[in-house]
């Protein structure tokens, strides 16, 4: 008996960042019973999920259903997660594909250090950065206690923001007639949507990169 088309529940994965998730994939009928598999970023993930047998009729006719039980991280968004479908009646597996969205608020990072700034030249801070939903602020600001906020550009600063793909960013920040003090400045970029907060810590060195 062929199987019959497997069915995912749900059918689009809308998780926040370490959430633990259920999944269901099922079949109706088939004979001999199926075999589901789960990957993920083409890893098998089969190991997390519990996958059941249930006689429907006298004919060996059977449901197969398979439940995972999943935390999706920040690195899935955007993926695909499949249920693989494998039956003696197939030439190649069916496989259900599932659409994956994490919500999660902006990931820190370490201290960056931007290295070989020119004096008296022009130089652009890019900050690589992951948050989704989309940031809903976004300050850059220095001093000792980091109290003068950046404006969008005045001429000596200017700010940009460039919207990458599955929820990666980049923070542009353009200096112009760069002085020693400028050097010696701490930087920082303060991004929040609506799960949470961040801030970024840049400093500016004339020295060759180290590594």
């Amino acid at each position: 008996v062929n199987p019959t088309q497997a069915k995912v529940s749900p059918n689009q994965i809308l998780a926040y960042s370490e959430d633990l998730q259920d999944i269901r994939c099922s079949v109706m009928e088939a004979r001999p019973a199926v075999k589901i598999t789960w990957t993920l970023n083409g890893i098998d993930i089969t190991s997390d999920a519990e996958t059941k047998e249930i006689d429907i009729n006298n004919d060996g006719t059977s449901m197969t259903v398979s439940t995972l039980h999943q935390v999706f991280n920040v690195e899935d968004n955007g993926q695909n997660l499949e249920c693989v479908i494998e039956h003696s009646t197939f030439s190649e597996p069916d496989i259900a594909v599932v659409p994956i969205t994490v919500y999660f608020s902006p990931v820190q990072k370490p201290i960056q250090t931007f290295y070989q700034i020119p004096l008296h030249g022009y130089y652009e801070v890019v900050l690589s950065f992951s948050a989704n939903p989309c940031p809903t602020a976004l300050k850059w600001s220095y001093g000792n206690t980091f109290e003068i906020q950046i404006p969008i550009d005045n001429g000596k600063f200017s700010t940009y923001l460039i919207n990458h793909e599955n929820g990666n960013y980049q923070a542009l920040l353009r200096l112009a007639e760069i002085t020693k003090e400028d050097i010696k400045t701490h930087f920082k970029l303060h991004v929040e949507n609506e799960i949470g907060a961040t801030e970024y810590s840049v400093l500016l060195s004339m020295a060759h990169n180290p590594i």
